[in-house]
């Protein structure tokens, strides 16, 4: 039974009449009820502690110039998304809202436990022998495991099991960040002020409203550069934070905890997999120019591209990480490999494509990175006035 004691996921106390009528369109807010297993109150209490600590640090860091509350809430879609909502500014105590879908959880975590049920896949991690391999195929990607009752059991490994909730966990952190970096930039007032749209979301199809795809490719790359470094920040507190066998309550639980925060180089792949994961949920690992224009997200070779390149600065201008740049840059690209091998053996597949090929060895797509700057210059200066902090790129 649920402890109706403690709020589970805890409701928003900010909830304007605007975000109201989204947050209806979204099923309404996410509310425990008294069926839920434990596992399931578990699951969003680790979660909720988790993004308090994201809200607490965000105030602490980056809202310095604008300081506004931070609310967020578990949505009752069952498909995958994400939006960031800001409120107008005209209102007399403006706040910013983050909110995400329960799809997301529950789809992140069955793809996870798939990937970590194949043997083949990060086979250094528990005992991946005692594994089902059959266990692990998906006929697909999917995005709503929940909406069309997809059943996926954890691994049998406890160790292996650990490591996917870690790796959903981590997946769910660069998700937060990226909205918050959407509110911190001031990405969603300025769509606001340019195109009336009051938020932003993350699973867009081809929209004919979007008038023009380039801008919100570009605010959606400096979202996702924002939300790497901060994700790989946290990543490494938790690294520092890291102790002896104590402070867990069984050995599982130590060795998966380890495999993910032991030491930089696991903390990065961690990082690596559960990003490029999730930008696979949302996009295809090809990438063509004709289908990338009518997008509102680029797709997961060009995100993995720009994080990879925002990890490689802040690891060479960042000494405190301790961690040298062109090692990270050699090993992100095997993880990011092996993250593209792991979905094709979930789906049962023979190859895999290089995602860093994808970008190198096509003309058009050098020429895409490249208006990507010559974007970020034209809104960059727009940007300025509805930022909360921090300093945008340059």
């Amino acid at each position: 039974m649920t402890d109706l004691t403690v709020k589970v996921p805890r409701l928003p106390t900010r909830i304007d009449r605007e975000l109201s009528t989204i947050i209806e369109s979204c099923g309404g807010m996410f509310i425990l009820k008294d069926d839920h297993s434990s596992n399931t109150i578990g699951l969003f209490r680790t979660l909720q502690t988790r993004f308090d600590m994201h809200v607490k640090y965000a105030n602490q860091v980056f809202y310095r110039d604008k300081p506004r509350d931070i609310e967020y809430g578990f949505l009752s879609k069952t498909v995958i998304n994400a939006f960031a909502y800001s409120s107008p500014l005209q209102e007399k105590d403006p706040f910013d809202f983050i909110g995400i879908n329960v799809g997301v959880i529950y789809t992140l975590l069955g793809i996870f436990n798939k990937m970590l049920s194949h043997s083949s896949i990060l086979p250094d991690i528990g005992n991946p022998n005692i594994e089902k391999v059959e266990q692990s195929h998906l006929s697909d990607l999917v995005t709503d495991v929940i909406g069309k009752n997809i059943h996926i059991e954890q691994p049998l490994c406890p160790v292996r099991a650990g490591y996917a909730s870690l790796l959903q966990q981590t997946a769910l952190d660069f998700l937060f960040f990226h909205e918050l970096t959407h509110l911190l930039n001031g990405h969603v007032d300025y769509r606001r002020s340019k195109m009336q749209f009051d938020t932003i979301l993350e699973m867009m199809k081809t929209d004919k409203f979007i008038d023009d795809m380039m801008v919100n490719q570009t605010l959606e790359i400096d979202a996702d550069c924002g939300s790497i470094h901060s994700t790989i920040a946290h990543a490494f507190r938790l690294k520092d934070m890291f102790s002896s066998k104590n402070n867990f309550n069984d050995n599982a639980q130590y060795e998966s905890m380890k495999k993910a925060y032991g030491c930089g180089y696991s903390s990065i792949r961690l990082v690596s997999i559960a990003v490029y994961i999730l930008f696979r949920i949302c996009g295809p690992s090809r990438w063509y120019s004709t289908m990338q224009a009518t997008k509102s997200h680029p797709f997961a070779p060009i995100r993995s591209w720009f994080s990879s390149c925002t990890l490689y600065e802040v690891f060479k201008t960042v000494p405190a990480y301790r961690y040298n740049e062109l090692n990270f840059s050699r090993e992100h690209i095997l993880h990011v490999n092996d993250a593209e091998n792991a979905v094709s053996m979930i789906l049962n597949k023979q190859n895999a494509d290089n995602i860093f090929l994808e970008i190198i060895n096509n003309p058009d797509s050098l020429q895409y990175l490249k208006s990507f700057k010559t974007t970020w210059k034209t809104i960059r200066p727009k940007l300025e006035k509805f930022k909360r902090g921090g300093i945008l790129a340059q």
